[in-house]
Order: C-alpha cells, then structure tokens, then sequence
C-alpha cells in the first residue's frame, strides 16, 4: 500500500495518483536497456502500491529515420525513451517487445484491482511476495538517478505464477462467494 500520507491525502481529496516513467530513476523502466520484465512490472507495481495508473511521457517521437536509427544526439536520453513504437514499411504501426509487456502488466493491474477488495489486505500484500517486490518504496533510490538492485525479480516464471495465483483466486471467489 502507498505511503499513509500520500494513501490519506488521496482518500480526503478524492484524487486520482499516479507515478511517471521518463528517463530517471532508471529503472523500472521501459528503456532499450531495461530488461523486458520492467515494463510488465510496473503494472503490479500500480497495484502493490495502491496507485491508480502510470503516464509514460513518450509514446512515439520519432527521429528523423525511426527505421534506421532511434538513437537522439541529446545527451541524457537513453535509446528507448522516446517510442514504445515504430512505423512500419507500409505506414502502419509496429508495436516494441517493449510495449507488449507494458500490456501485459495493465492487465496484471486491472486483474489485481479486481480482486484487491475481495481479499483481505494481507493476502493481497502477500501476493507481491512472489514476485519478490520490496513494498518499502521509500528506500527504492539508491542516489537521485539510480534505484537499488535487487528491489524485484526479473524471473518471467514468478510474473506468470503471480497471474496464474490472482486468475485461480479470482475464480475461487467467482465458484464460492469466499
């Protein structure tokens, strides 16, 4: 759960909270260099936290040769930062490898929101414990730029057991009312 000032201030004002992913802290992140398990962990992040969603500030600011080359002659912006997308050979869209765990962690989200008021805190709390999430994101930065190592898994098989877990729990409720 958030932080007890940020989680009362939400409640008093009624206000949607959100965090944002640009090029700092690095990471989790959606950057070329981000291992892919980042961007999928920022949806389960959302809902470990009790935040309400996540703005990723680029979506698709293209160099002048997207297809070519994505790097910007900028100091202090990682390839990646920019686009989660491409334009294709025949004008369409191309999705990243990038963008498509981003999905898959809003449906981690939106399938642990589901289920969040239908089970007790701690058992919700407990669930994080399979992807080895620190719920402590107040020591989260190790300087200004960089986060800490070690602050969740970058092992597929602990996202897709935490999935197959809310999915089961999910449908045990749905079977048994409990």
């Amino acid at each position: 759960m958030i932080h007890d000032a940020l989680s009362l201030s939400k409640l008093c004002t009624r206000t949607t909270l959100t965090w944002y992913i640009c090029n700092v802290p690095d990471k989790p992140n959606t950057l070329l260099k981000s291992p892919l398990i980042e961007g999928r962990l920022v949806g389960d992040m959302n809902a470990a936290l009790g935040l309400d969603g996540i703005l990723r500030w680029s979506y698709s600011a293209w160099t002048k040769n997207p297809r070519k080359d994505i790097r910007y002659k900028t100091q202090g912006f990682p390839s990646g930062d920019f686009s989660l997308v491409y334009p294709s050979k025949i004008g369409t869209i191309e999705e990243s490898l990038r963008i498509k765990q981003f999905q898959i962690g809003v449906m981690d989200f939106e399938l642990l929101h589901r289920l969040q008021d239908k089970i007790s805190a701690e058992e919700f709390k407990a669930l994080f414990e399979t992807i080895k999430l620190n719920p402590d994101y107040s020591s989260y930065m190790q300087d200004h730029h960089n986060t800490k190592s070690g602050l969740y898994s970058t092992e597929y098989i602990d996202y897709a057991e935490l999935r197959t877990k809310v999915v089961e729990r999910l449908m045990q409720i749905e079977a048994t009312g409990k």
